[in-house]
């Protein structure tokens, strides 16, 4: 599955590309990725512009005109932008074709990829259902709700982390990242955290985020510790045992 660094790039790299395109047409070839009303869909997408793309989570967001269309890449899920003639491709299952003779194309080897069409004023309740949380950056990422958070759940630190109630947009990697950062154990009950621990995790959460964004190349830290690989939470976890 796209990390969230991933998911943000892709975002960049639509917006350099399609902003202030009106769409044309839409061929929907795997109507299952169509999550809301698939008739509607392909009835009010065609007319209209792309005002702007954002992004919340791993949702990219495509402002249009009067609608906003939800994308989630899932697993597999990827963009391909062609400004004339769109080559044959075996896993092209939505192809979005602008007036000026482009078409984006949204790929999925594994279709687990999921697209929605909503007015923009049931956004926030949209995500609201989804139990997201913050994004993490300084801005949106409160410390005091995240230990507050923290407190009421038994989960292990690492599953509670992944599964975005408490912060947005870590997948496996990086939140193994942020506990080795933090020196928190992966398997540790989140209602057994430190304040000290809370804080560690929230500053590494931020700091990690923001230096993906900036694609800075941090040199990797040799370290002779052994170490240690174990299953938690359906994902592999690795971590490092320090000597006494």
């Amino acid at each position: 599955m796209p990390e969230l660094p991933e998911v943000e790039t892709v975002r960049r790299g639509l917006e350099k590309l399609i902003l202030g395109k009106k769409i044309s047409s839409i061929e929907i070839h795997y109507p299952k990725m169509i999550k809301t009303d698939l008739g509607e869909f392909r009835k009010e997408v065609p007319g209209q512009v792309i005002e702007s793309i954002g992004r919340r989570g791993k949702y990219l967001l495509f402002y249009l005109s009067d609608k906003v269309l939800i994308s989630h890449l899932r697993m597999e899920g990827k963009y391909f932008y062609y400004p004339d003639q769109v080559p044959e491709r075996k896993h092209a299952h939505i192809l979005i074709h602008f007036e000026d003779g482009g078409t984006l194309v949204y790929e999925d080897v594994r279709k687990f990829g999921t697209m929605e069409l909503l007015a923009p004023e049931l956004l926030e309740s949209y995500f609201i259902s989804k139990k997201l949380g913050p994004e993490p950056t300084k801005k949106d990422f409160d410390l005091l709700t995240f230990e507050k958070a923290l407190k009421k759940s038994k989960k292990p630190i690492k599953t509670h982390l992944l599964d975005q109630t408490l912060v947005v947009g870590l997948g496996n990697i990086y939140v193994d990242e942020v506990l080795w950062r933090a020196k928190v154990y992966p398997a540790k009950s989140s209602q057994t955290i430190t304040k000290k621990e809370a804080r560690a995790i929230h500053e590494q959460t931020i700091s990690v985020w923001s230096k993906l964004l900036i694609r800075v190349a941090l040199p990797l830290e040799v370290i002779p510790m052994p170490l240690v690989r174990m299953v938690l939470c359906k994902n592999y976890t690795k971590f490092m045992i320090r000597p006494a």
